[in-house]
């Protein structure tokens, strides 16, 4: 849930700090919300903070809140999410400020504007809450002492970062990597992971070694990165693609001396659309740029999410399966006794399923792991299916048969015959009420994996590495997965 903004509030429902983190217009419906309702109601009702933590603002946006030590922290929420999440970040941003200005109160928030300004700045992007760790966060914002706080306060400006090289995602200063490297010991003081600050980067921890070399050290440098696209589509009944979405995932393996600064140039960075990134990954440059430029943590990570805009999926592609569905006439019966009527005073209908897969690509390809989940009536008995590849399992519990395929080439046949009967009891409803009784009986589900394939066509066009003195061993694979695909057949 992105956070829309933050508010710091005596219990009498007065203002003592706020933080927008979305844009203009649901900032200041925030704002509204704060002033005009819920500090309306803090210091009026004195039941409010004893009752759950959370507000449903006129306006719309939700408040949830946690006092501690008689200071409200507020964050307001526009759109849906567990409330847990937001309490678990207040309960640590709590925590972190214990740290970093001691007990609570009105005085100590007011005299630590700029640092609480600055830890909110780096626990938030965007709305999404990026860092809550206290040992993360006194590498990026120093701990302030009393002279610096009296400097602050008369100057109004920050100087806690002043002394600090570091390689955060908004420094531009690239000073310190073309001198990491150099003999010259002033130089020396400011690289990045020397003993002189050995925590600049929270998520890389290098330092030189009384032998001079630096504490991350390989044989070989090495990185490779995966490419992970999930595919979401909806198919009605009658073959129309009514919904579809295209999530991607990047994970890296990242084995390199030092300090070198990675960048990624994509093929197709216009793809890209609500994307979240490793807090090491350079925003800055990215949003001029649209290049990926970051000092990479050792070993693996997930480097960034992303979604694929609309406007940019090819809808002749996303769809690596098409599923053919028709129903098997059946001759109806009815009967007041049966050995294999599990109900003697019930009658019995008849249904039958025919469905074939077929691929949607050129024969060079094969799906892999394809597996098909097709729903029953939970009344249904004799339950009988004949498939020309794979095999099948009926999952009584749930009323489902899967159907275990495997993989799945241009030339290769697939389809499966479904039989069963149901057990009715006069004036029971029709066998296709029956079938939709459950919540998703009315759409068949497909499971399968595409390997090295880019559906959306995202990929890598090249991959430059600085401040290392041996060359890396880099590469790339790409691979395509079902999210939630489904087929409607009613």
């Amino acid at each position: 849930m992105p956070i829309d903004s933050l508010f710091i509030l005596t219990e009498s429902g007065t203002c003592i700090l706020e933080k927008h983190y979305r844009n203009d217009s649901i900032s200041k419906v925030a704002s509204l919300t704060i002033s005009k309702h819920f500090s309306v109601q803090l210091s009026t009702d004195p039941s409010f903070q004893k009752n759950d933590p959370i507000y449903k603002s006129p306006l719309g946006p939700i408040c949830i809140f946690l006092i501690r030590d008689k200071i409200v922290f507020c964050c307001v929420v526009s759109q849906e999410e567990p409330p847990i999440v937001v309490l678990e970040f207040i309960n640590h941003f709590v925590e972190v400020l214990d740290v970093y200005i001691g007990k609570l109160s009105v005085q100590s928030i007011k005299d630590n504007f700029i640092v609480i300004y600055e830890l909110l700045s780096e626990m938030i992007d965007e709305g999404h809450i990026i860092i809550t760790d206290v040992a993360e966060l006194t590498g990026i914002v120093p701990i302030p002492n009393l002279l610096q706080g009296v400097i602050e306060s008369v100057s109004g400006f920050g100087i806690g970062k002043s002394h600090l090289k570091t390689a955060r995602i908004e420094t531009e200063n690239q000073y310190w990597r073309a001198n990491s490297y150099t003999s010259n010991s002033a130089n020396k003081n400011l690289l990045v992971g020397s003993e002189n600050s050995p925590n600049i980067l929270p998520w890389r921890k290098n330092f030189k070694t009384e032998s001079g070399r630096d504490s991350i050290s390989y044989t070989n440098n090495e990185s490779f990165f995966d490419f992970e696209e999930k595919i979401s589509t909806v198919v009605d009944s009658t073959g129309n693609l009514v919904s579809y979405d295209i999530m991607g995932s990047i994970s890296a393996n990242c084995k390199v001396n030092g300090m070198p600064e990675i960048k990624i140039i994509l093929n197709h960075p216009k793809f890209i659309d609500d994307c979240w990134f490793h807090q090491c990954v350079r925003l800055k440059i990215f949003e001029s740029s649209k290049v990926l430029s970051f000092i990479p943590p050792d070993g693996k990570f997930k480097l960034a999410n992303y979604s694929i805009k609309h406007e940019y999926i090819d809808k002749l592609k996303i769809l690596p399966l098409i599923v053919d569905f028709s129903k098997i006439d059946l001759p109806k019966t009815s009967f007041s006794s049966s050995s294999d009527n599990p109900d003697p005073q019930s009658s019995t209908e008849q249904l039958g399923y025919n469905i074939k897969l077929h691929p949607n690509f050129n024969a060079s390809k094969t799906i892999s792991n394809v597996t098909v989940t097709i729903p029953i009536s939970s009344s249904a008995y004799n339950i009988d299916a004949k498939c020309s590849a794979g095999n099948y399992s009926v999952d009584s519990a749930n009323s489902l048969i899967k159907w275990q395929i495997g993989d799945i080439s241009a030339s290769k046949k697939n389809n499966i015959q479904i039989r069963f009967k149901f057990s009715l009891k006069p004036p029971g409803p029709s066998a296709k009420a029956i079938a939709n009784a459950n919540a998703n009986a009315n759409s068949i589900s497909v499971d399968y994996s595409l390997l090295q394939t880019s559906v959306s066509g995202l990929k890598i066009d090249a991959i430059k590495v600085f401040n290392l003195k041996k060359d890396m061993f880099k590469g790339a694979k790409y691979s395509s997965v079902a999210g939630n695909c489904s087929f409607r057949f009613y």
